[in-house]
């Protein structure tokens, strides 16, 4: 068993947890009980952190924290490995029942599935469990020739308007400044940046979604005019990567130096991050990054 201790910030990016729930559930239910350093900041071992990421997953299989934060470790082991075998069965089912909205254009069913795994699930859980591995999943079909480009519109557009109104369902948090959020000219893909907006929105941060395609002069203009935290890009097509490099170069002269330069998305992994750009490699890693500014800047 390692011995590494880890601070508040790092365990709740691994878990997926907000510090305040995480507070509440030490202080109310006794959940956890992480040693303190020579300061009074919280250490928490390996243990802690397996224990309250099973405590996390269980929550959201909608068990009530009060219940299982008595239990010990194996027992909360044993509920938790029946946890992830519902969540892989509804997964499935998901993808299934997508996968049949599809064929059949039932629009309205689409929409009603999407909606339900974003409302139920925190964003990354939703993500990583369902969105993704259905765009996995209708990337095998079109390549097998298996969708039209019609049902494959009809889908990204489904999946686009509900993740377009996810942000206004969380109310940030005062004094947080704005993430601006895009791609780069030439960048038609804006799902990865809708996640992103997503995830900023649940962290408390306000978000100004772009849309895909903005000149790095605006982005730039725009982050002066709003004293902007970050400005966060999606890049996903190779075939821009080298164009979108030297946009991203550019951008990060014409940006205050106050604002923090980020940039994800399959094609943004071969990248360099040099000085203020950063790139993040999933969406676990952009989340990680919003709470390293608040680290910063509180």
């Amino acid at each position: 068993m390692s011995d590494v201790k880890l601070n508040t910030s790092a365990v709740c990016s691994i878990a997926e947890i907000k510090p305040e729930t995480l507070r509440t559930w030490e202080r109310r239910y006794q959940a956890v009980a992480p040693q303190r350093d020579e300061s009074g900041r919280r250490q928490y071992s390996e243990t802690d952190v397996n224990r309250i990421s099973m405590l996390v997953r269980l929550v959201q299989d909608g068990h009530a924290i009060g219940q299982v934060a008595q239990l010990e470790d194996e027992d909360l082991a044993r509920l938790a490995d029946k946890a992830v075998k519902t969540v892989r069965s509804a997964e499935s089912s998901f993808v299934r029942g997508i996968i049949e909205a599809i064929d059949e254009i039932n629009i309205v069913e689409m929409h009603r599935r999407i909606s339900a795994v974003l409302h139920s699930h925190p964003p990354l859980t939703a993500y990583s469990n369902f969105i993704i591995p259905l765009l996995q999943r209708i990337g095998d079909r079109w390549e097998k020739g298996e969708l039209s480009v019609a049902q494959e519109h009809i889908l990204s557009n489904a999946i686009r308007q509900q993740l377009s109104a996810m942000p206004a369902q969380f109310s940030t948090i005062f004094g947080k400044q704005p993430v601006l959020i895009s791609t780069p000219v030439g960048e038609l893909h804006e799902l990865g940046s809708l996640m992103a907006g997503h995830i900023a929105a649940y962290c408390g941060y306000p978000i100004i979604q772009l849309g895909p395609n903005t000149p790095i002069e605006d982005l730039a203009m725009l982050a002066r005019q709003t004293d902007a935290a970050a400005v966060a890009l999606s890049l996903v097509a190779r075939e821009h990567l080298r164009q979108a490099e030297i946009q991203v170069r550019n951008l990060e002269c014409l940006l205050p130096e106050t604002v923090e330069l980020w940039i994800g998305g399959c094609a943004a992994q071969e990248l360099a991050g040099t000085g203020r750009l950063r790139i993040f490699r999933d969406l676990v890693t952009f989340e990680q990054f919003l709470k390293d500014l608040d680290a910063t800047r509180s």
